[in-house]
């Protein structure tokens, strides 16, 4: 265990809703002597060139990643269909450079998120904040027209709406305007589990589990979903994430070690859009210890390069 390198397995990029550029990120990671991290930026691979090519001059490792948002409600574990608050995200680690039908696939999910930014355009505009698309763009940093092909997303609102006077801070602005159940949200289209884990399967990634608290299932309940979810292809479940307390973290990793699944550990960095949240470090302001990356084994045997 001593030869472990410290890691963090998931990150986002200005090619998402991160504010560091793939090679910042790299470069932040070797400051903070994080010898491996995975960039996963939401449907997009875009930054995965540029952050291999900086990893590699800054001495560390870059894993291949992305991250899925999953249809939601999904089926239940014991009744049809259950209404939650939740969200449910799905990383994918280890992608191979011939990953085409994922890339496709991506491209889909790119326009319906374009569509669903329109939406939220259409509601700030009825709700007395006059935004057009363009100011999204220039939040983001983006390029606009066809060619741009990073992700816009909700951070990139919040940002426009603490600059326009709405709320006073990013929390604020999607406590108040962009989360679920509020005015400016607007739900995008997704793919189901079983889509996406065979997608990141057959693009030779190994699909993780994110955030499984962000689905709002009380923790006590979350046994029988992962093993539901390990039949559908999951092979994976994140434990140490920032929604997670120490305890908490420990009842997720028993829960999936005992269905047979891999544990993983991130920081869900997004640089300034984020900013209690650190490279590195899990929610009770320590280093992601290094046993979390025994997960590299696992890509190493089964992942292809």
């Amino acid at each position: 265990m001593i030869n472990l390198p410290y890691g963090d397995f998931h990150t986002h990029s200005s090619f998402s809703d991160g504010t560091c550029s793939p090679g910042e990120l790299a470069a932040l990671a070797a400051q903070r002597r994080i010898g491996v991290v995975a960039l996963t930026d939401h449907d997009s691979l875009e930054g995965l060139e540029e952050g291999e090519a900086a990893a590699q001059k800054e001495g560390i490792r870059l894993i291949r990643g992305v991250e899925l948002s999953l249809e939601f409600p999904i089926p239940a574990a014991d009744q049809g269909q259950r209404e939650h608050p939740g969200e449910f995200h799905l990383l994918g680690l280890g992608i191979s450079r011939d990953c085409g039908e994922l890339d496709r696939a991506l491209e889909k999910l790119r326009e319906a998120r374009e569509n669903r930014n329109l939406r939220i355009i259409e509601k700030m505009n009825r709700g007395g904040i006059r935004v057009r698309y363009e100011d999204i763009l220039a939040e983001a940093g983006a390029l606009s027209g066809p060619n741009s092909r990073r992700a816009l997303g909700r951070p990139h609102f919040a940002r426009f709406l603490v600059k326009a006077g709405a709320a006073s801070s990013l929390g604020e602005a999607f406590e108040r305007f962009l989360k679920k159940g509020q005015p400016f949200y607007e739900p995008k289209k997704n793919l189901s589990l079983d889509a996406a884990a065979g997608l990141l399967t057959r693009a030779g990634a190994l699909p993780v589990v994110a955030h499984p608290l962000s689905l709002r299932f009380p923790l006590e309940e979350l046994g029988p979903w992962f093993a539901l979810w390990k039949a559908a292809g999951v092979r994976g479940i994140e434990a140490v994430h920032p929604s997670a307390n120490r305890s908490q973290s420990r009842r997720l990793e028993a829960l999936a070690l005992g269905c047979g699944l891999l544990v993983s550990a991130g920081s869900d960095f997004h640089g300034d859009n984020v900013p209690s949240r650190k490279l590195g470090e899990t929610s009770w302001n320590a280093r992601i210890p290094r046993r979390y990356s025994r997960l590299l084994a696992a890509l190493a045997s089964e992942v292809n390069p």
